[in-house]
């Protein structure tokens, strides 16, 4: 039997872990959005993105950004510390045409959510 590559084994026990803890699982999944939602603000702050699909990864960023705001309004944890930088996250991805200052901001909102979920107890 072929053994599996280990980070791979790793990444999919860590995920049955965490969908076995609802709450936990939104912290460890928005994690990850906000890394992704970093990297993408990284591309837009710049002034050529000619090598990059920005809206491929907005249309992939704008429904997760509006599900993560939802489930936030409703965890004690989320609400009052990064509920505002999700919505407000949406609501740039919304845009028809994204500036690079649009990029800033979105770095800043990522960093914020970073900073207040990583605080959560």
């Amino acid at each position: 039997r072929p053994v599996k590559p280990p980070i791979a084994e790793l990444h999919k026990n860590l995920d049955e872990y965490c969908a076995d803890q609802t709450d936990k699982f939104f912290f460890y999944s928005a994690g990850g959005f906000t890394y992704e939602l970093n990297i993408f603000a990284q591309h837009v702050a710049k002034t050529n993105t000619s090598n990059y699909n920005t809206d491929e990864v907005r249309s992939s960023l704008l429904p997760r950004a509006v599900d993560f705001a939802a489930k936030c309004e409703v965890l004690d944890d989320c609400r009052d510390r990064a509920h505002n930088s999700f919505l407000d996250s949406a609501n740039i991805l919304r845009k028809s045409a994204l500036l690079a200052d649009d990029g800033q901001v979105l770095r800043k909102l990522s960093d914020e959510i970073s900073v207040a979920l990583g605080n959560a107890d």
